[in-house]
């Protein structure tokens, strides 16, 4: 597996194997495929507080790499970034109302925010490095 998150009841993971996500029980050991090849190439997918949402980046053609969010039984794919930078590693706000994220440009690494929802307009967070983190 590339990279997983782990449900916050405990009860799945979702990972990425080859570009498509998966959904695993840990009660049972039964695996589902979120998504598939023909959609577009999944990256570090991350778990909503609630459970409900998985937040990750998705490369679809070439080098275009945005953040998505999908339910977690599979529905409700929607993207939320649309821009020209190379978007990836998602992270929830603790309240579930903000997916942070890096956006990478030919300038190096940039940190922003957009509200889960959509609404709203994409912000640039005025931190250095390559990652950032919600505190709670």
């Amino acid at each position: 597996a590339y990279s997983f998150s782990v449900s916050p009841d405990g009860r799945t993971l979702v990972y990425t194997s080859k570009g498509i996500l998966y959904a695993l029980s840990l009660s049972n050991g039964n695996t589902r495929a979120l998504t598939s090849a023909a959609i577009g190439k999944v990256r570090t997918p991350n778990f909503s507080p609630d459970g409900n949402w998985i937040a990750f980046s998705m490369e679809t053609g070439g080098q275009d790499t945005d953040i998505y969010l999908m339910q977690l039984n599979g529905t409700g794919l929607h993207r939320l970034t649309f821009d020209s930078l190379g978007n990836f590693t998602p992270y929830w706000s603790p309240d579930g109302v903000w997916v942070g994220f890096v956006g990478r440009n030919g300038n190096g690494f940039l940190n922003f925010v957009v509200r889960a929802d959509g609404s709203g307009r994409l912000q640039r967070i005025p931190l250095s490095g390559s990652e950032f983190f919600f505190v709670p």
